[in-house]
């Protein structure tokens, strides 16, 4: 029986439009690709999410990999704007309420850097939950085993007593190999994830 439902963050809770923020940083393709290229492709933002940097130091960072300077204005710039790229994902908002109405117990397990839990904060959404591990705090990530022993062992879960949700595919193997119940979420699929949650035996209504 399902009791706990753990819900990772980022393209589930929150929408990131990372991409969007570049391109609006610059309409040349050639600096776009670049761009991408130091920042959310490269394992330089995997660094950030597992708290590897605080803000001001990834951006010095950043600029490292960087040859002029208005490749490095971009990158000041994008530090300072990505996070008007995060969005909460309403429809899933409102399926935790509805999951927390019906006795369930939250949690977030997310890799995240240090800027994301404070953003939830700010709409109140940090409250809604039980409890919280984010990457940048555990100094892990997704899919390394040791983090969701992490949420396992702070709050007493049972894996098999606990619906994971996460929109990677590497992260929800790696839930399922430790037990979880899992399910693969894409927010533009929301109301078929509702019905295939509820296929669970997950009450909603």
């Amino acid at each position: 029986m399902i009791k706990n439902i753990i819900t990772d963050v980022g393209q589930v809770i929150l929408k990131f439009k990372c991409y969007d923020c570049l391109r609006d940083i610059t309409d040349n393709e050639e600096e776009y690709r670049f761009l991408c290229s130091i920042t959310f492709d490269s394992p330089n933002w995997t660094r950030y999410d597992k708290g590897d940097f605080q803000k001001n130091d990834f951006e010095e960072y950043l600029k490292s990999f960087t040859q002029t300077d208005k490749q490095k204005a971009q990158i000041h710039e994008l530090m300072l704007c990505w996070r008007n790229y995060l969005e909460l994902n309403q429809p899933m908002v409102d399926l935790i309420h509805k999951f927390k109405s019906n006795g369930y117990k939250l949690y977030i397990l997310s890799n995240a850097p240090y800027e994301v839990p404070v953003y939830l904060n700010s709409y109140h959404m940090i409250q809604l939950f039980d409890g919280t591990v984010f990457s940048c705090y555990e100094r892990v990530l997704k899919p390394e085993k040791k983090i969701y022993q992490n949420i396992l062992n702070r709050y007493n879960l049972k894996p098999e007593e606990s619906l994971f949700i996460d929109d990677r595919k590497v992260n929800i193997a790696s839930a399922k190999e430790l037990g979880f119940n899992v399910f693969e979420y894409e927010y533009d699929e929301h109301e078929n994830a509702i019905e295939e949650i509820k296929k669970m035996g997950i009450k909603i209504d």
